[in-house]
């Protein structure tokens, strides 16, 4: 076997392994929410979570897109707040008092994302369940 068809092996396996990680995750990815809310076990949250996101499979992945666009937004901005960044990216260094208000709206936008977050995949849970 040459040295490129190990490598092509190599990389095949490990976008199978990522493949599997990434549908493994989208399909429990409601577990937690059925502990807290419906009370179930470990294993029956899982099977919850299967079973919610098999029966609104294509509004789960509505949800996840957008979940996906606004984590990738949040953590934009926290990248940027960072002073380091800057020098990085070849963007102008900020002086004190600008760095200090990038850093306040930075935490305010990192307050209203985080929050945002930790409430709508419960929501979501909440209407995938109920309907």
């Amino acid at each position: 076997m040459t040295h490129d068809a190990v490598r092509m092996v190599f990389v095949g396996l490990v976008a199978i392994a990522v493949l599997v990680y990434l549908l493994v995750a989208f399909f429990v990815q409601f577990y937690g929410q059925a502990i807290v809310i419906d009370g179930a076990s470990a294993i029956a949250s899982f099977k919850r979570s299967y079973r919610v996101v098999r029966t609104n499979l294509l509004a789960t992945v509505g949800y996840t897109l957008l979940a996906m666009v606004i984590g990738a937004l949040g953590g934009g901005v926290s990248l940027l707040a960072r002073p380091e960044s800057t020098s990085v990216s070849g963007l102008p260094t900020l002086s004190v008092p600008l760095l200090i208000v990038v850093g306040l709206l930075a935490a305010v936008i990192g307050s209203v994302v985080s929050t945002f977050m930790l409430t709508f995949p419960v929501a979501v849970y909440d209407e995938f369940t109920t309907t």
